[in-house]
């Protein structure tokens, strides 16, 4: 267990297809996106899970310090991350046919797939 273990590439790629086809295909793997994508949702709905006394007083401290700091900014500043966060510059999902707000976790999800692809195939070499 100390020496490399040479895997021929054919096998690599083809468990990787195996992995592609599974998570495609599969319910639970379904499931668990749905989640990630509802907890990341941008607009109000229905929670699925409750929050905690702990994870509501970080919130509140932090939404009162960020308060704190926003007394003491520029107007400027305030109107150009203002204009950042406005939802009208968020582009809609043209595929639905529906004005459906743009997913972002989508986004994370894609750069997750990626890290972890990246991290697979290093631990090759």
């Amino acid at each position: 267990l100390t020496q490399k273990v040479p895997t021929p590439t054919v096998l690599l790629l083809l468990a990787g297809a195996i992995m592609t086809v599974t998570l495609w295909k599969s319910k639970k793997a379904k499931n668990v996106i749905k989640t990630s994508l509802e907890l990341g949702r941008q607009e109000e709905g229905s929670e699925r899970f409750k929050s905690y006394a702990v994870s509501r007083g970080l919130v509140r401290v932090f939404s009162k310090s960020a308060l704190g700091i926003n007394s003491v900014l520029p107007d400027s500043y305030k109107k150009f991350v203002e204009r950042q966060f406005d939802p009208k510059n968020i582009p809609t999902n043209q595929n639905s046919g529906s004005e459906e707000v743009a997913s972002f976790d989508m986004i994370r999800a894609a750069v997750t797939l990626l890290v972890a692809s990246i991290l697979i195939s290093l631990v090759r070499f």
